[in-house]
């Protein structure tokens, strides 16, 4: 192995790392729950939006289902789609442009199936009503999800915010430059708490790199049978 490589979630060779793990899954939860609140309020905002631009003072007409069920179920469907494509998932918010792009997915998506089964269905739900709660809300959640990160990169840069507790594998260079880089930019969101490293350089002792213990060697890292030693599948 001739790069470092991060192997998440982690646990930590100290005696507080369960401790720890609990505390930053706990801080993690309270971050998706926070994303959760301020999608459902950017949705909520993008329909009356959308509701003002195209109505305005008028009395909607035309549609067969009332705009004040229409909206609750538009919020519902959009916040499961978000859900469904992992837009809360803990290995994408915070870092990455995966995250935006899932976003965005989930919205035209969503709008893609509410057009097709409204042009089947033929409810009359106005199409610039749900064009522009759509436009508005797509900006408007990618605009909020990049608000909460920047929020949590300041937190992780001054030691606070969750991360992610991970272990690095590597010869002891690569895994050297790799836990440099993160402590560089903290704001990534990975903790290191332990390192691997070739059966080599083992000692009969507990070891550091640094300050970081070494918490095993290659051996101890499942990992995937032969290709010819697996089930087939039937």
């Amino acid at each position: 192995m001739s790069a470092a490589t991060l192997l998440t979630p982690a646990t930590s060779a100290e005696p507080d790392g369960r401790r720890g793990g609990l505390v930053a899954r706990a801080d993690e939860r309270s971050y998706v729950r926070v994303l959760v609140v301020l999608d459902t309020t950017i949705l909520i905002s993008a329909l009356l939006v959308g509701y003002v631009l195209r109505f305005g003072d008028d009395e909607p007409t035309g549609s067969d289902i009332p705009y004040v069920l229409v909206a609750p179920g538009l919020v519902l469907a959009w916040l499961i789609s978000l859900k469904a494509l992992g837009c809360y998932d803990d290995r994408v918010i915070g870092y990455g442009a995966d995250e935006y792009r899932r976003v965005s997915s989930a919205s035209l998506r969503l709008a893609g199936a509410i057009a097709i089964v409204g042009y089947i269905a033929d409810v009359g739900v106005s199409r610039g009503f749900l064009g522009i709660s759509f436009a508005v809300g797509t900006v408007g959640l990618e605009v909020a999800r990049f608000a909460a990160r920047k929020r949590l990169h300041r937190a992780r840069s001054v030691g606070a915010g969750w991360s992610r507790r991970v272990l690095v594998v590597g010869d002891t260079a690569h895994v050297l430059e790799l836990v440099h880089t993160l402590r560089r930019e903290p704001y990534a969101g990975y903790q290191v708490v332990g390192a691997c490293i070739p059966d080599a350089l083992l000692a009969p002792v507990a070891q550091r790199l640094g300050d970081v213990p070494v918490v095993g060697s290659f051996r101890g890292i499942p990992r995937p049978p032969p290709r010819s030693a697996r089930t087939p599948s039937r």
